[in-house]
């Protein structure tokens, strides 16, 4: 990317912006006069950033296919180039192929952002990717790797935003089959593999197909032994957990999670927000597996973290999980406490907006125990108050 666009990106005015474009081109102007595709094709692109920045997307695509259209014509000039030419020019086919791929790239990013144009977003992502991965097999590189990626991951989220997670599916699958075959890229191939068994998740359960779920459970399992081949004990833990919910999504037991070994190691590598989530999975897992007082202490040492670290969304969920144990004890008036607590506590910190969540959840309960028990839990609730019950 030129200076010019750098600046833009930093602290360039509105004007500032408006003046880069004009000098942009002149740019196009001088390298079409010198037949120059690839130094025209790189103006474009940087025209494109500009108006992007501006909110003018129209001209920013219009920027971007000029960008496409001269690297096209770069590239039909490369072909009339033997590989000795090539190599006298510092370059190879792989080299001078990537900045044309990354124009291709960018307008498939600008055509997403419109139903209207999407499938030619990704028809352009398919034909990089599938260039990138042919490159790949005789002369690899970490560029022609992220290239290949991104391509998958724009792709997947089209068909998230869509909904369409049965093609999210399938486009994770063929990305993670082939990052299987390059040892570089395990980071991304983890990844993958996480996305294959989130979205088979969604579509299993959504269709009661236990085969599919099973195809989701073999991807996450995958993704375990690729977080440990990676030695990272984040991604390990986090795909542990998560092939954990798989398992008991489908109601069958899977071998026990080892919580304070992997809470000591969460600790060790200094991520605190994966102690956190350790910590709840804890209590959920305590109450889920019917220790329903161990789980309420576990989850009330969640609530305390949480409220140290003002962390709103773990106290919330620290809360629901204290309620859902005091309710299968029968000890309704705890819930109404825990509720009450949590709804005051939510509203101080974050807003009316979250205290409103609770106060569903309350209103629910009398649809849930019956008007009389509602009553008398209510009654309880306020003797313990009186009597200085916390």
């Amino acid at each position: 990317m030129s200076r010019d666009s750098t600046e833009a990106e930093g602290t360039m005015s509105r004007e500032d912006v408006r003046a880069a474009i004009e000098r942009g081109a002149a740019v196009v102007e001088q390298a079409r006069a010198e037949g120059d595709p690839r130094r025209e094709a790189k103006a474009h692109a940087e025209i494109a950033a500009l108006h992007t920045m501006l909110g003018a997307f129209d001209e920013a695509t219009a920027a971007m296919r000029a960008a496409v259209a001269c690297g096209q014509a770069a590239w039909d000039a490369d072909g009339e180039l033997s590989r000795e030419e090539l190599r006298a020019l510092g370059e190879s086919p792989v080299k001078r192929s990537i900045p044309w791929a990354r124009h291709r790239y960018g307008l498939a990013r600008l055509l997403g952002r419109d139903p209207a144009t999407r499938d030619e977003a990704r028809a352009l992502y398919d034909t990089v990717a599938n260039l990138m991965r042919a490159y790949h097999g005789y002369e690899p590189s970490e560029a022609l790797r992220t290239l290949y990626v991104q391509c998958y991951e724009r792709s997947i989220e089209l068909a998230v935003e869509e909904e369409d997670f049965a093609a999210a599916s399938i486009l994770a699958a063929i990305m993670a089959q082939e990052l299987e075959s390059w040892p570089e890229a395990k980071p991304a191939l983890y990844a993958a593999l996480r996305y294959r068994a989130r979205f088979e998740q969604i579509v299993g359960t959504a269709k009661s197909n236990r085969f599919i779920l099973e195809k989701a459970v073999a991807a996450q399992t995958r993704a375990v032994k690729v977080a440990l081949e990676m030695r990272d004990v984040a991604a390990t833990i986090r795909a542990r957990l998560e092939l954990q919910a798989l398992h008991n999504l489908m109601g069958r037991h899977a071998e026990p999670i080892a919580f304070g070994k992997l809470i000591d190691l969460a600790r060790a590598a200094g991520d605190e927000a994966l102690v956190g989530d350790l910590l709840l999975e804890r209590a959920a897992t305590s109450i889920r597996e019917g220790r329903l007082v161990i789980g309420e202490s576990e989850a009330q040492e969640v609530r305390q973290r949480a409220m140290a670290g003002r962390d709103p969304t773990r106290y919330l969920l620290a809360c629901m999980l204290i309620a859902e144990a005091r309710e299968r004890r029968d000890d309704r008036p705890g819930v109404i406490e825990i509720l009450l607590t949590c709804k005051a506590t939510l509203e101080a910190e974050v807003g009316l907006g979250v205290g409103e969540q609770v106060k569903q959840v309350l209103d629910s309960l009398v649809y849930r125990w019956g008007e009389t028990a509602m009553r008398e839990a209510l009654v309880t609730y306020r003797q313990r108050m009186g009597a200085g019950h916390a």
